[in-house]
């Protein structure tokens, strides 16, 4: 295994990260060093196999929560990967630990270390990862750097990866419990992760620590961002049982939970046209609270006062719409969307690149189907899976029996369903999330600050959504599928919860069962909750057999990897993506336009957004 043909010139190496530190000073990122060698991979004379060499090291990108392969590849699909440390053979380690000395940035000082440690062991390449991610690590303070926060978590783990009593441990418990006591600049959540970080270290004075949690928790509430103040809170109450003062702990979590009606208040006053989002949170408030001693009281004046919002919710809200699609020239409209938007507002415009399936367009379509192919609607077409087994078999929609007319129409729906994700995958989704990545390095730290913010996702389920999502912006919707289908399941349960829906079924044995995705969908009240257009969706990418069916294939492993990377699963996660997102976008254009402008809400930057953001159909979630 090897990442180039042929022998690496160690001379030609240490020349390149010369002639690169030369034109780039110590600041310079993996970004710049991947820039300047695409520069010159296509001159002639280049160093050619020097220059791949390098390239493959600067296009990994680091995910610390890993501690077996924290070295991730940027790229990941059914063609095959980017390189990983796995890929590099021992000679171009050695080739690459060599010209260590004449790397002068940090991060490529890591990033070699880090592949000669993860890949053959080598100690003196964790020494010198461990020391650059440190040096990396200390520009947290006083300006949050979220790449900065990862390093230093690599950093640290990788230290304490070598022994307890290790210098290079005490090294990063220095560090971090220097910075930790530095006041920071602004609340940010990289500040809320170095605190959750610090607690792999036995510092001193954890009470004290846990009194700066508080005071910048209470900040952060002051300033309205109560997703930061949420984790002030939550560390504060860490580091209060760290300091074994139970009742302070217990205190911070409880205000961690009221963080919850801090962010329903204003959907709460908003009246009716807030009342859905707001009955989420409130919810997520009554959630968090279980897990605090003698909140009994409150939760139920929480729940009368969900129920109270519940009834009083309107039965409908706007549509998520976008204009008429040109399919002549899809791939360039869907480019020009995310074209020079911030990661955030491209990541939401990604989201709302094209209209959720219509039900009543879909109705019509079938229908249209109907009448102009009588033949083969009089017969009963079957559906085979990969094995040549008959998994469904669609009534005639010439029937007698109107049930078996209906029927048939909704297995044709399902069956254009699938046709239109053809289409809106591969002249939509994919180039507007190839375009996004083309600008945007599109790390893990990027995705989870924006994905935990939904209040779709039930508490605790936030990363493995965040990881989902994430995998999926990298292409790899594999892993996506598998974290993300089971992950809506239980969020979709925990949303029919808070709308008063029964989501689980007591057997003969008095066993208490909790209901899935089968029986979610076809509840009485799955339309009234999710919209008739989303229940109707995700019963034919999930659970039909006319369908994608992935939900089931993927229980039941039945799905195999090309199937995963197909375009079913790649819409499914797409739609994941937009049930996240959208809560946060109708709530930013709820707190600009006003409860009672009866206009349809936007993200941020409508004017340049394509397509136009608007209210789904009736939801809480959505």
């Amino acid at each position: 295994m090897s990442v180039v043909d042929g022998p690496v010139d160690r001379k030609v190496l240490h020349d390149l990260l010369g002639a690169f530190g030369g034109d780039h000073g110590p600041e310079a990122t993996l970004s710049d060093l991947e820039s300047w060698i695409r520069e010159r991979l296509g001159s002639s004379g280049a160093a050619g196999a020097e220059l791949k060499l390098l390239l493959a090291v600067s296009t990994m990108y680091l995910e610390p929560s890993s501690s077996e392969a924290p070295l991730k590849p940027r790229f990941s699909g059914p063609q095959g990967r980017s390189a990983v440390p796995d890929d590099f053979s021992e000679d171009e380690v050695e080739a690459l630990m060599e010209s260590l000395a004449s790397a002068k940035q940090a991060s490529l000082q890591a990033r070699i270390g880090d592949i000669a440690w993860t890949r053959c062991r080598k100690y003196d390449g964790a020494l010198a990862a461990i020391d650059a991610y440190l040096m990396q690590g200390k520009k947290l303070v006083p300006l949050p750097d979220p790449e900065g926060m990862e390093a230093l978590e690599r950093g640290c783990k990788l230290a304490a990866s070598l022994g307890a009593n290790h210098t290079k441990r005490e090294d990063a418990k220095a560090l971090t419990a220097d910075l930790v006591s530095r006041a920071p600049s602004a609340a940010s959540g990289t500040r809320v992760h170095l605190l959750e970080l610090a607690l792999m270290f036995d510092l001193d004075d954890p009470a004290g620590i846990a009194t700066l949690a508080e005071n910048e928790a209470r900040l952060a509430e002051a300033d309205s961002k109560f997703i930061l103040a949420r984790g002030y809170w939550t560390a504060a109450a860490q580091w209060h049982r760290r300091a074994q003062d139970e009742a302070a702990a217990n205190a911070a979590s409880l205000k961690a939970a009221e963080t919850y009606m801090l962010e329903a208040k204003p959907h709460i006053d908003a009246g009716d046209r807030g009342a859905l989002v707001a009955a989420l949170f409130i919810s997520d408030a009554i959630a968090a609270l279980r897990a605090v001693p003698n909140t009994h009281e409150r939760r139920e004046e929480l729940h009368r006062q969900l129920t109270r919002i519940q009834e009083s919710a309107p039965s409908t809200l706007g549509v998520v719409k976008s204009g008429p699609i040109d399919l002549a020239t899809p791939i360039e409209a869907a480019r020009a969307a995310i074209a020079g938007k911030a990661f955030r507002d491209g990541l939401f415009a990604l989201a709302f690149i094209h209209p959720w399936p219509s039900a009543a367009s879909l109705r019509e379509q079938a229908t249209r189907h109907t009448q102009q192919n009588f033949l083969s609607s009089i017969f009963s077409p079957l559906t085979i899976n990969d094995a040549g087994k008959v998994i469904a078999k669609t009534p005639s929609s010439h029937s007698g029996d109107t049930s078996e007319v209906e029927a048939a129409l909704l297995h044709q729906m399902y069956r254009s369903m699938l046709y239109e994700v053809q289409m809106v995958v591969h002249g939509a989704i994919q180039p507007a999330r190839d375009q996004l990545l083309q600008e945007h390095s599109a790390l893990f730290s990027h995705v989870v600050e924006i994905v935990q913010e939904s209040p779709l996702i039930p508490p605790g389920r936030e990363l493995q959504f965040a990881q989902g999502v994430h995998a999926g912006l990298h292409g790899d919707f594999l892993v996506a599928a598998h974290l993300l289908i089971p992950q809506l399941e239980h969020a979709i349960r925990h949303l029919f919860c808070s709308q008063g829906a029964i989501s689980s079924g007591l057997t003969q044995d008095r066993l208490q069962l909790e209901y899935d995705l089968n029986r979610t969908l076809y509840m009485d009240q799955a339309e009234a909750i999710l919209s008739q257009d989303l229940t109707v969706a995700l019963r034919g990418l999930l659970v039909e057999q006319v369908g994608a069916n992935l939900r089931n294939k993927l229980a039941h492993g039945l799905s195999g990897a090309a199937e995963l990377y197909g375009y079913p699963s790649v819409y499914t996660w797409w739609l994941v993506l937009g049930m996240c997102l959208f809560p946060l976008a109708h709530a930013a254009g709820s707190d600009r336009k006003g409860a009672d402008s009866g206009e349809a809400p936007e993200h941020e930057e409508p004017a340049s957004a394509e397509p136009e953001l608007r209210a789904q159909k009736p939801s809480a979630s959505v």
